[in-house]
């Protein structure tokens, strides 16, 4: 071959060259498309509790199924009718996917479609995928009268005549969706116990009373709701048993409101009726009543015709069954007819008395011993704490008096604000108060709370004289004005009961050259001392420390009393 020139040959070839490359595209995309496989959809049309159920299957050439490809579902109306309200679009469509047989299916809501009997179309289309090739499916089909879903309830299921009435729930829906505003019918046998329409969410609610019932047993209650040109009929019903109520009114009769009814026998009357179907009162059939008091049955009686009865209990029988007090008794009525459940009255109270026991007198003995010992020892301890209280206070005791502290001028005169305080516990202390002035008649007082309060005072002597229980006497000499420098006043009287310490204080320190010590010793203790010092006459100190011992340690001391025993201190003193 020459160079610069070219063959016929090399020409040619060169040109077959350049038309297969140029036809290269073209050849794999119709290789492409020979690669995907035909696939076929079939579809079929089903009613169920509400739902339009689409189903159906997508298969390819060789019919094996095609598993996990999703398939587009549309339904509508076949002649163009808009919505129902409330609808929108979207419940129209929906996507499935195949099964791994290639099976779908999807549910669409009844009342998303036009009501009553209308035609429908249902559009399928898979878009394919790498294997196979896209397909579409149609079908046309006329949809029956949509069937509501009817639920009942009735609650209580079992319920007495008289007792407040029952409920009746219905509850209509299709499908998930409830329906509104349908009629619905209940009726107990032939009887109609209520009629209504159905609420936004599909329910209505109906009283049922023993009345609309109308006989005792079992009954069973329907509810119905009407079929229309849109709508099927919808019915449901359930079991409830109306039984006769049974009253029973049981009460004690007081004792001694009859003769047979007294401490030993106990009485008990009462009534028993019945509520009917119309929820009058009526008197029972052939019935009985039975007592029972604490879960121990007392016995039957039979009732009249005219509904009462009565019963009689006898008291020496409760006391072995029961222990003393109060029990609750409740009477329990059975009607000899079915469907009479038994009645119950409401507690009553019986009380039961002790048991006699021939030992009774004995416990009741030593219970009173008991509690008048308890009561002498609080007493005694008492006592004696008050002894301990009043010989710690007498070390104070017998002080000479606190005088008039202050006399100020007053309204007129002058005046004086006293107080008068015991003078051996402190505190107020009851008294009653002479004033005397030479030349005028003197003027009591008596202070009840212990306060003194003399006004319009001229200058001179004033003579107080104070006279409180148990106290010696204090005699006060006063000059009005006197000092005028303090603001109130107290008096401060000598108690009996530290004068007759004093006196046998002073007679034993005279004996023994060592007076008593009131915080450590009593007189039972000093008197050893006293005699020792003075061994004539002991009788008489012996008798005049026991009157010492018991002016001190008596409940009350008045002045005479504790003179007298002054006086015998001296006595037995000069009987040496």
């Amino acid at each position: 071959m020459r160079i610069g020139r070219i063959s016929p040959r090399s020409l040619t070839r060169l040109l077959l060259l350049v038309l297969a490359v140029s036809a290269l595209p073209a050849s794999v995309e119709a290789a492409r498309v020979r690669l995907q496989a035909r696939a076929r959809l079939t579809l079929r049309l089903e009613e169920s509790e509400g739902r339009v159920l689409v189903r159906g299957r997508l298969v390819d050439a060789r019919d094996a199924a095609v598993e996990g490809a999703a398939v587009a579902l549309e339904i509508a109306p076949a002649d163009g009718t808009p919505l129902p309200e409330g609808q929108v679009e979207g419940a129209r469509e929906a996507v499935a996917r195949t099964n791994a047989r290639g099976h779908f299916e999807h549910g669409f809501a009844r009342m998303a479609l036009p009501h009553g009997a209308a035609p429908v179309q249902v559009a399928a289309h898979f878009a394919g995928d790498l294997r196979h090739a896209g397909t579409d499916a149609h079908l046309e089909a006329t949809l029956g009268l949509p069937t509501p879903t009817l639920e009942l309830e009735v609650l209580p299921t079992s319920m007495q005549t008289g007792d407040d009435a029952a409920t009746a729930r219905v509850l209509l829906r299709v499908g998930d969706l409830p329906l509104p505003g349908r009629a619905v019918f209940v009726r107990a046998g032939e009887n109609l116990i209520g009629e209504g329409a159905t609420n936004e969410l599909g329910e209505l609610r109906l009283p049922v009373t023993g009345a609309a019932i109308g006989a005792l047993g079992p009954r069973t209650i329907r509810a119905r709701a009407p079929g229309d040109e849109t709508f099927g009929p919808a019915s449901a019903a359930v079991a409830i048993e109306l039984l006769a109520s049974v009253r029973v009114v049981a009460e004690v009769v007081p004792a001694g409101q009859r003769d047979e009814c007294d401490d030993e026998v106990v009485c008990i009357e009462g009534a028993v009726s019945r509520v009917g179907v119309d929820g009058l009162l009526a008197p029972p059939p052939p019935a009985a009543v039975t007592l029972h008091a604490e879960r121990v049955r007392l016995g039957s009686v039979r009732v009249g015709e005219d509904g009462r009865f009565s019963a009689r209990l006898r008291m020496e029988v409760l006391t072995d069954l029961f222990a003393p007090g109060p029990i609750g008794v409740v009477a329990e009525a059975v009607v000899a007819e079915p469907y009479h459940p038994p009645g119950w009255s409401e507690v009553f109270a019986i009380d039961v008395p002790p048991r006699r026991s021939p030992f009774e007198w004995v416990y009741a003995g030593l219970v009173l011993l008991l509690v008048l010992g308890f009561v002498w020892r609080r007493w005694w301890d008492r006592r004696s704490q008050q002894q301990i209280l009043g010989e710690l206070a007498a070390a104070g005791a017998g002080l000479p008096p606190v005088a008039v502290r202050s006399v100020g001028p007053g309204a007129g005169g002058h005046r004086i604000d006293g107080r008068v305080i015991d003078g051996e516990r402190g505190g107020a202390c009851a008294a009653a108060v002479v004033v005397q002035r030479p030349g005028e008649p003197d003027d009591h007082h008596a202070l009840a709370d212990g306060r003194l309060q003399l006004d319009r005072l001229a200058e001179g002597p004033l003579r107080l004289v104070i006279d409180a229980p148990e106290h010696e006497l204090l005699v006060l000499e006063l000059q009005i004005p006197h000092d005028g420098t303090y603001d109130g006043c107290e008096f401060l009287p000598t108690s009996t009961r530290a004068a007759v310490r004093g006196a046998l204080s002073a007679s034993v320190g005279e004996a023994s050259g060592r007076p008593i010590d009131w915080g450590r010793e009593t007189p039972r203790t000093a008197e050893p001392r006293w005699l020792a010092a003075r061994r004539r006459g002991h009788v008489r100190i012996r008798a005049a420390v026991r009157a010492v011992e018991d002016a001190i340690y008596g409940r009350r001391l008045g002045r005479e009393q504790g003179e007298r025993t002054v006086q015998q201190l001296r006595a037995a003193e000069e009987s040496e």
